[in-house]
C-alpha cells in the first residue's frame, strides 16, 4: 500500500474499528495498514488525538481548551513565574555569567529531578539553552596551561618572544 492513504479509505478504516467493533489489530491486519498508524486516526475521528501514553512528556498547547492541556499550561506558567519571583536580583542588570550561575544553582539544587527545567530557566532570563551549556562546558575543563602540553606552549611562546626582542 502506498504510504499516504486516502481519506476515504482512512474513514473506511477508523469505521471499521468504531461501527463495526473489530479491534485495531484486526483491522490493521486486513486493511495492511500500521496498527499505530490506525490508531491515530481512530484517535482522532473520537476527538482524543495526543491524550494517550507519552501526551505528559509534551508541552502544553497555548490555543487548546482542552480542560488537561489547560491545567498543564498553568502549572508550567505557574512554575515558571515561581522561578523568576526567586531570581529577583537579576533583573538589575547582571552578567550573562551571573544569569549563568543562577541556572546552574537551581539546576543542581536537590538530590532528585530539579523542579525547574534548563529550558524553562534560559527562556525566562533571556540567555539561550545552549548557551548555558556551553558555558557550563567551559567551566569544567581545566586550565589549559595546567597540563604539560599548556607548559610546553608557554614556554615555546616565551622564547620566541625573547628570541624576537634579542
Amino acid at each position: 500500500m502506498p504510504s499516504a492513504y486516502s481519506e476515504q479509505f482512512k474513514q473506511q478504516c477508523v469505521d471499521t474499528v468504531l461501527v463495526l467493533g473489530k479491534s485495531r489489530a484486526e483491522v490493521a491486519a486486513e486493511y495492511e495498514v500500521s496498527a499505530s498508524a490506525l490508531g491515530r486516526w481512530v484517535a482522532k475521528a473520537q476527538g482524543t488525538e495526543g491524550t494517550g501514553s507519552g501526551s505528559h512528556m509534551r508541552k502544553a498547547d497555548p490555543a487548546s481548551q482542552d480542560p488537561t492541556e489547560l491545567a498543564k499550561r498553568v502549572r508550567e506558567l505557574e512554575i515558571e513565574n515561581e522561578f523568576l519571583k526567586s531570581g529577583r536580583p537579576l533583573r538589575q542588570g547582571p552578567l550573562e555569567g551571573d544569569i549563568f550561575k543562577v541556572i546552574e544553582h537551581f539546576d543542581e539544587e536537590g538530590a532528585g529531578k530539579p523542579r525547574y527545567t534548563v529550558t524553562m530557566m534560559a527562556r525566562g532570563l533571556g540567555v539561550t539553552r545552549v548557551g548555558y551549556y556551553v558555558w557550563k562546558h567551559r567551566r569544567s575543563r581545566p586550565y589549559a596551561g595546567a597540563s604539560p602540553r599548556g607548559k610546553r606552549h608557554r614556554l615555546f611562546r616565551a622564547y620566541h618572544r625573547d628570541f624576537r626582542l634579542a
